[in-house]
């Protein structure tokens, strides 16, 4: 199998592609799409969201939630590779050294067919969650206020998150990259990673 960046492969196949090539029907609402879980097959059609502006899915009824790859791998039941490599043959991808390209930053870029480097598209970042609040949940996890305030975290009142401590992942460079969920009641799971 040849190798394929999950990063690119990601960057180039957005979610809303992905629905289509495993036969996802959901309906629109807002800026999300909405249905039943393709994952467990449930019968609330509200509990599956997809947010196509972050290339992520969300199960409210216990499956969790990740990117397309995951999406794929979950739906199909095969591992993650198997996942981005059934992407990348429906979408006509190429990455890796199997295929022509230049490197940037040690990551080879796409090329067109004159040889020159595709522009690249412009890197998503996320924005702080503005609202996250220190509780006496937090606090009974042992984490101070203080610890909270500088790094980002705290206690998630209502989105994706709700119920949950939010702690930011940032990448090498610094930014803001994902939030992971800790559970403040004991709930399963104690970790998400929308």
């Amino acid at each position: 199998m040849p190798y394929i960046d999950f990063t690119d492969l990601k960057g180039s196949v957005g979610i809303e592609s992905v629905l289509g090539m495993l036969d996802i029907r959901l309906r629109k609402t807002g800026d999300q799409l909405r249905g039943r879980c393709p994952i467990h097959n449930g019968g609330n059609d509200r509990e599956f969201v997809v947010t196509p502006a972050k290339g992520l899915y969300y199960c409210f009824g216990g499956c969790g939630g990740g990117d397309s790859i995951k999406l794929v791998a979950m739906v199909q039941g095969c591992e993650l590779k198997d996942a981005a490599a059934f992407i990348a043959e429906r979408s006509g991808f190429a990455s890796g050294p199997d295929s022509s390209g230049q490197k940037r930053n040690g990551t080879t870029l796409p090329v067109t067919v004159d040889g020159s480097p595709q522009p690249q598209p412009e890197r998503r970042t996320l924005k702080p969650l503005d609202y996250l609040q220190y509780t006496d949940a937090v606090a009974a996890l042992g984490i101070s206020e203080e610890t909270c305030k500088h790094f980002g975290a705290g206690y998630a009142p209502k989105g994706i998150m709700r119920g949950r401590l939010a702690i930011p992942i940032h990448d090498r460079d610094g930014t803001l990259i994902a939030y992971c969920g800790r559970t403040v009641k004991g709930e399963s799971p104690t970790l998400i990673f929308p």
